[in-house]
């Protein structure tokens, strides 16, 4: 699946899989991970930002140090037959989620929970 998807159609997707692989070279946080664990489906990835944080080695699925095709197929063979790896992933992508991660940024910094100041007066559009 490449470029833009509408959630649903990703979420189609997700749940038709056995097992979702990321072969990156290097990522930031990955929001396609999360998507797939919150989805209940083992993960094999390479080693990229965010992997360590939310595979759990051989409960959930497998992180990977090389990139080739055998490793991969194998990792995912594997992924596919853990016991209890939708349980697992469920309770990263919950850890993780996206309402986890605002409120974590709010107690990190408080002035993002604090309401922005516009200067208009509501219903104003001039501020006038």
């Amino acid at each position: 699946m490449a470029g833009f998807q509408r959630p649903q159609t990703v979420a189609l997707f997700l749940n038709a899989a056995d097992a979702v692989l990321f072969g990156s070279y290097r990522e930031g946080w990955s929001n396609a991970m999360l998507e797939a664990l919150a989805c209940g489906k083992p993960v094999v990835s390479t080693d990229v930002s965010g992997a360590r944080e939310m595979i759990v080695e051989g409960g959930n699925g497998f992180i990977l140090g090389e990139r080739d095709a055998a490793s991969f197929a194998e990792a995912v063979r594997r992924a596919i037959l853990l016991p209890g790896a939708e349980a697992v992933s469920l309770k990263m992508a919950e850890r993780y989620g996206i309402d986890k991660a605002a409120a974590a940024l709010r107690d990190l910094w408080p002035p993002l929970a604090e309401p922005a100041d516009t200067g208009l007066e509501k219903g104003r559009a001039d501020g006038g």
